[in-house]
C-alpha cells in the first residue's frame, strides 16, 4: 500500500512546513528583530505556507483515494482531476506575469533568449512549487521496495 506511505508523509510535511511558515510569521512580525532578517523570514514563511498547501492537497487527494477507490473508481477519479485545481489557481498570477513580458523580451532581447527565459522561469518555478510531490512520492516508491525485499 504505496499510498499509505505517500499519505502518511503528505500529513508530515504539510504539519512541519505550516509549522515553519508559522513560526516564520512570528519572527517577521517582531518589532525588536532588525527589519532585513524579518523579511527574510516573511519571504520564507511565504514559501513554506505554500508548500504546505501542496502538501495538503497532495494529502487529500491520497486520502480520497484510499477511502473512495474501492467503493467508486469514478469518484474518485474525478476527485483526483479536480484537486489540482488549487494549485494552479495559486501559480496563475505567476503564468499571467510570464505571458505578459514575453512580448519585450522577445522585441528586445529576440526569440531565443525569449523562449529560454520562459523556460527557465517555468523550470525553477516548478521546482520551487512541487518539490513536495517528488518527496512524498520518491519516499513511498522507497518503502514499497524496502518492504517487497524485506
Amino acid at each position: 500500500m504505496w499510498y499509505y506511505n505517500a499519505f502518511m508523509m503528505a500529513n508530515t510535511l504539510a504539519f512541519i512546513c505550516s509549522s515553519i511558515a508559522t513560526v516564520g510569521l512570528m519572527y517577521a512580525g517582531m518589532p525588536l528583530v532588525k527589519l532585513p532578517i524579518r523579511r527574510r523570514h516573511f519571504v520564507g514563511s511565504v514559501f513554506f505556507a505554500s508548500s504546505s498547501l501542496t502538501c495538503l492537497n497532495i494529502a487529500f487527494a491520497l486520502g480520497v483515494y484510499m477511502v473512495l477507490a474501492p467503493v467508486s473508481r469514478e469518484t474518485t477519479i474525478a476527485i483526483c482531476v479536480f484537486t489540482p485545481l488549487v494549485l494552479i489557481y495559486r501559480n496563475a498570477e505567476h503564468l499571467h506575469k510570464m505571458v505578459i513580458t514575453w512580448s519585450p523580451i522577445y522585441v528586445r532581447r529576440g526569440f531565443m533568449f525569449a523562449c529560454w527565459s520562459f523556460i527557465w522561469s517555468i523550470f525553477m518555478r516548478s521546482i520551487m512549487e512541487f518539490w513536495p510531490f517528488v518527496a512524498i512520492f520518491t519516499w513511498a516508491a522507497h518503502r514499497k521496495t524496502s518492504s517487497t525485499v524485506a
